[in-house]
């Protein structure tokens, strides 16, 4: 019963005092006139609808990175970008890690790398880096690595593991998946890392799937690691799926093309590979037992791939000859299997990409891009 109905049968339904018909009748207009005038005095607010509208938030330059040290890897963490860049054969300069404040673009601490710092993901206070063979400088340590730093306060050195071209680091708690090998007539092994020691070695079939040193190439996701390869036989891309804890074999997942292929893990429980190729490229969902579905429209050729909730970024560019200025680049981002934006880049090669909440950030040139929500 509302206010207006108490009040109503108060004056005209109480034992002691009854008002006449005609009376109520009059105290019943008052009232509704009164609540009706109450009703259209109220302001009318409306909820906007459609797609959050996104747009570059920050660019960031940073005066350690150099012309020949370009960006190889970025992981985030904690309110933290983690930008690792190569080392300068010529100079015998190492490698370089960069720990930024997301909130304002300001480095934190500078600290040495690997002379080949790769591929790198964080995960519990923990930062993992693939050092591959390409940094063997001279004078230079740090090559066929993988370092595992806390990242609490100033990037500190846990442990280094010594493993022979390792190409891709996927954390699993305290520990880190890293696989080995898969270059010309050396085996792939799917290594387990830890407690400053090796604590499992899987071999696997395949040859790499990817440039040495790409991120991406292994992930977990819904309490499972996947990683791709390029098949012994059919020489196209393969998706495996392992158990998180002991790399035993699950599914595999053949795709109908071959490329430089990425791994991301959208809402915590679906697979997206990205597979680079002139022919066939694209992004590719992967289901049950070993199925998978094409995305349609989805670009041959991408930079990065990553995502948050279920966004999938994909950061692209368009081809340019040799010598000629970069091409037109764009953060496109996908959301059940449709392409829901696309944000344009500033001028510059694309790099690597990660995502800290629901922003997207993106090395172009030697810049550092924030693209979110405007």
């Amino acid at each position: 019963m509302n206010g207006v109905e108490r009040l109503f049968n108060t004056m005209c339904r109480g034992t002691r005092r009854r008002l006449s018909v005609a009376a109520c009748c009059g105290v019943a207009v008052l009232l509704l006139a009164a609540c009706g005038a109450a009703k259209t005095s109220q302001p009318r607010t409306t909820t906007p609808s459609g797609p959050p509208k996104w747009a570059v938030q920050h660019t960031y330059s940073f005066p350690q990175l150099t012309a020949s040290s370009g960006v190889s890897a970025l992981a985030a963490g904690a309110g933290r970008i983690f930008v690792l860049a190569g080392g300068e054969p010529a100079t015998h300069r190492q490698g370089v890690l960069l720990t930024v404040n997301a909130g304002n673009g300001r480095v934190l601490y500078t600290s040495p790398a690997g002379g080949d710092p790769g591929p790198a993901a964080w995960e519990a206070g923990r930062l993992w880096v693939a050092n591959g063979s390409l940094g063997e400088i001279p004078g230079v340590a740090g090559a066929n690595t993988v370092s595992e730093l806390g990242t609490t306060d100033a990037p500190a050195l846990e442990g280094t593991y010594d493993i022979a071209d390792p190409w891709t680091v996927a954390p699993a708690g305290s520990d880190a998946w890293t696989l080995t090998g898969g270059i010309g007539a050396v085996p792939t092994r799917l290594v387990l890392l830890g407690g400053g020691s090796v604590r499992r070695s899987v071999a696997t079939t395949g040859a790499l799937a990817g440039p040495a040193g790409a991120s991406g190439a292994a992930v977990v996701c819904n309490g499972k690691l996947f990683f791709a390869v390029l098949s012994a036989t059919s020489g196209s891309t393969r998706v495996d799926e392992r158990n998180l804890a002991t790399g035993a074999a699950i599914a595999k997942f053949p795709l109908p093309v071959s490329g430089e292929t990425t791994l991301t893990c959208s809402a915590g429980r679906e697979v997206v590979a990205g597979v680079s190729a002139a022919t066939g490229g694209g992004l590719f969902v992967l289901g049950h037992g070993g199925v998978w579905q094409r995305i349609p429209r989805s670009p041959s050729y991408f930079s990065a791939l990553t995502s948050t909730g279920r966004t999938v970024w994909v950061v692209t560019q368009t081809p340019s000859p040799a010598g000629s200025p970069a091409g037109r680049a764009s953060a496109l981002a996908y959301r059940n299997g449709r392409l829901q934006v696309g944000v344009a880049l500033p001028r510059g090669n694309t790099g690597p990409a990660t995502v800290l909440g629901n922003d997207l950030w993106c090395v172009v040139g030697n810049k550092l891009v924030e693209i979110g929500r405007s």
